[in-house]
């Protein structure tokens, strides 16, 4: 959303009563119409790699793909990107030649495993028919229209293999395509449909073996999700896989011998909202980055861009002055 619209940290209202107040009724606008809104006219990649390199860090990227399935790369997998609609820039790919003109290592996350029926699972998990009944008979929604089957992947009308091929297809791309020197992942369960073991396999092996051709050290992130209603966690892929990555040190055993990744918001949440409070400041991810670097861990700080791809002015700050301290004391 425009900043002038969007939901505030503060805003009592329900992200559906805010979706009808500023929007109108889901019925008129709905979640497919954010993406003819979604311009990107302000994203510089020169200006984020500028910023990531005066930051002090070795490697920056996108989340190429976060959970609701939409593109940020110029794609011939899935039509819903930003190379075909919306900004219609290949705006990964604008980041990937930035950054090897500047000697910054690149990164793509990919959160996609968890976008197979993501509008619905948590209502069908949690036996809330009655309001999948009247989401279902609401023919006017988004979701139930079919030429949307392939942005909302519902599970009584989209096939799990067909969905898993494609999050497979889609991943192979952006490795033949710009090959990141390091790939995140978020949600992949081998053991699950949506992100299966034989694709995951295959993934990996066109991965390493692409980073021999071209010559790459690549490195595969293995993420330990938050645990289930049981407290049971388990790391994307079988431990011993790629570098370990543990969500802001959550779950992260208290003597962590090797290396391992420990990835945090600048300031939450994940994403940008109107009037953010930035309570995380520079001295406590300085305060981090030591702790996290002195028992052999790599600290992966995310951004919050706007809708518009600017960053906003307080996590330029931040980062002017995490590096600022790095070139005295790095």
């Amino acid at each position: 959303p425009q900043d002038e619209k969007a939901l505030g940290k503060k805003n009592e209202l329900t992200h559906y009563d805010y979706h009808r107040k500023a929007y109108g009724p889901a019925e008129k606008f709905g979640y497919t119409d954010f993406v003819k809104s979604f311009t990107c006219d302000k994203y510089d990649a020169n200006e984020y790699v500028d910023l990531m390199l005066e930051a002090g860090a070795k490697l920056g990227g996108l989340g190429v793909v976060h959970h609701e399935g939409y593109l940020m790369w110029d794609s011939e997998v899935g039509r819903w990107n930003a190379g075909k609609t919306g900004p219609k820039r290949d705006l990964y790919g604008e980041f990937v030649e930035a950054a090897k003109a500047k000697g910054l290592k690149t990164c793509a996350t990919f959160h996609h495993a968890r976008s197979y029926d993501y509008a619905l699972k948590s209502l069908r998990a949690k036996g809330k028919e009655d309001q999948l009944k009247a989401i279902n008979d609401n023919k006017a929604l988004d979701i139930n229209k079919p030429e949307f089957e392939d942005f909302f992947f519902p599970a009584d009308r989209y096939p799990v293999d067909k969905f898993a091929q494609e999050w497979h297809d889609k991943i192979a791309e952006v490795i033949d395509k710009y090959t990141p020197d390091m790939i995140w992942f978020d949600g992949v369960q081998i053991d699950k449909p949506n992100s299966p073991e034989h694709h995951v396999v295959d993934l990996l092996k066109r991965y390493y073996k692409k980073g021999v051709e071209k010559g790459q050290e690549v490195t595969i992130c293995n993420n330990l999700p938050g645990g289930d209603k049981s407290g049971v966690t388990r790391f994307n892929f079988p431990e011993g896989a790629g570098l370990r990555c543990y969500e802001n040190g959550r779950n992260m055993p208290p003597d962590n011998a090797g290396y391992w990744l420990w990835d945090r918001a600048i300031s939450y949440p994940w994403s940008y909202i109107k009037d953010k409070e930035y309570n995380l400041t520079s001295e406590y991810h300085v305060r981090s980055l030591v702790d996290i670097v002195a028992r052999g861990g790599v600290f992966f700080l995310s951004l919050t861009p706007k809708g518009s791809g600017e960053i906003p002015a307080e996590e330029k700050q931040i980062c002017r002055e995490i590096g600022a301290w790095l070139k005295v004391n790095g």
